[in-house]
């Protein structure tokens, strides 16, 4: 029981216990169980149904067999000192103690089960309301009998008729809410007149298959208190493997939902009308980064700008495509560049207009074909930039010649005195 939380009920918990739990003598059709008290408790049963009384007045109250015929040699008192100790070594745990009186002297053995209790207070629990867990670990839970009023309420449960199960699934649904109402369901079998190890074999195999179905299903139930007559060790075990009910707040049971639940699908998210990148999300969340997506542009932005569009101030761009082939205005330029450098001060017009940055953008269309009036006046110019330079061809050759003379003398000069 530690596992299990501390606001839990104890009526929704699965208890395992027995039938007659200390009648061990008294014959075949008598006796109840083969297990002595303290074994029982090692083995897992924590719900125990006690019969006891006096048969003799100022006698101590004696454990008997449910007809008070035979003695089972142990006395109450010692019932609480064993469980009470297994308790002490065992703080976790509960035990659920279910006393019924008989013979004379009931009222008699009532005031001595009291004084006792009295003795044990902080250690047994005989509230009327069920206890939660954290309330009942490590203590003794009386449960009401008919002759015994101390203690906390149970009800007999509607699973069994003639000592068989009958219709299992419709009266566990039932009882679920009474157990989260907080009511403590006992289930016992019936002994009377048979022989109780041969109850003990239809009955528990009954059970055993009623459990296995129960925990396969989608909606597991749990099975309040079973008394059991000789229970077995894998039977034990599969009854405290069954999980508490789940109770709402309100106390009712919580119905598991028949078919699991689906989680609805986002809506996907229409493609967008414009051109441009989508700003809103995906309507899929998940770990895994999204493959990155290259946004569309208007056609316009990968168009290069119209030539009005360039600012004026712009200067010439750098050029980075192939030199284009110099115009009619460039060749016929060029010849009087040649001249400009080498008799500076003489510029022309035209080569101021070469120097100086255009503020237009270079044109990179086709050359226009020149006009007639642009072929006449580009012949006059050659015709002015050809005789100049015929002249400086003459001037460059006789300056040639005169600087070949003064050599000559001068090596003449140089040997007359190496003569001399």
């Amino acid at each position: 029981m530690e596992s299990i939380p501390d606001a839990t009920p104890l009526s929704t918990i699965s208890i395992p216990g027995s039938h007659e739990s200390l009648t061990l003598y008294g014959g075949i059709f008598v006796r109840c169980q083969s297990w002595t008290l303290d074994k029982q408790l090692q083995v897992g049963l924590r719900y125990f149904d006690v019969h006891a009384g006096i048969w003799f007045p100022g006698k101590e109250v004696g454990i008997w067999n449910s007809a008070m015929v035979f003695w089972q040699h142990i006395q109450f008192s010692e019932v609480l000192k064993i469980i009470l100790e297994f308790l002490t070594q065992n703080k976790s745990e509960t035990v659920l103690l279910k006393v019924t009186l008989h013979g004379f002297y009931q009222k008699q053995a009532t005031e001595k089960i009291m004084k006792l209790i009295e003795q044990f207070r902080d250690r047994i629990w005989t509230e009327l309301e069920v206890p939660n867990m954290q309330q009942a670990r490590g203590k003794i839970v009386f449960l009401q009998s008919d002759t015994l009023s101390t203690g906390t309420k149970n009800y007999n449960s509607f699973f069994l008729e003639n000592n068989q199960f009958i219709k299992m699934k419709e009266k566990l649904k039932e009882a679920q809410t009474e157990l989260c109402g907080r009511k403590i369901i006992l289930t016992d079998v019936t002994t009377y007149f048979k022989n109780p190890k041969t109850v003990a074999k239809t009955f528990n195999q009954q059970l055993n298959n009623i459990i296995v179905e129960n925990q396969m299903s989608l909606n597991p139930r749990c099975l309040g208190v079973l008394s059991l007559t000789y229970p077995s060790p894998d039977l034990i075990e599969k009854i405290i493997e069954i999980n508490p009910c789940i109770c709402s707040k309100g106390g009712e049971y919580a119905e598991i939902a028949s078919e699991p639940a689906t989680t609805p699908q986002p809506a996907v998210a229409e493609p967008s009308t414009t051109s441009g990148p989508s700003t809103e999300p995906t309507s899929e969340h998940s770990s895994e980064s999204p493959e990155p997506q290259t946004p569309s542009f208007p056609e316009s932005a990968t168009q290069s700008p119209a030539p009005e569009q360039v600012s004026e101030t712009s200067v010439e761009p750098p050029n980075t495509s192939e030199p284009e082939s110099p115009t009619p205005e460039h060749e016929y330029e060029s010849p009087e560049q040649q001249t400009t450098t080498e008799e500076p001060g003489t510029e022309s017009a035209t080569s101021e207009q070469v120097a100086e940055p255009s503020a237009e953008p270079p044109n990179t269309s086709e050359p226009e074909s020149p006009t007639p009036e642009q072929d006449s006046e580009s012949s006059e110019q050659q015709n002015t930039t050809e005789e100049p330079s015929t002249d400086k061809l003459q001037n460059r050759q006789q300056n040639h010649q005169i600087h070949l003379n003064q050599n000559h003398r001068h090596q003449n000069k140089t040997l007359n005195h190496l003569n001399h």
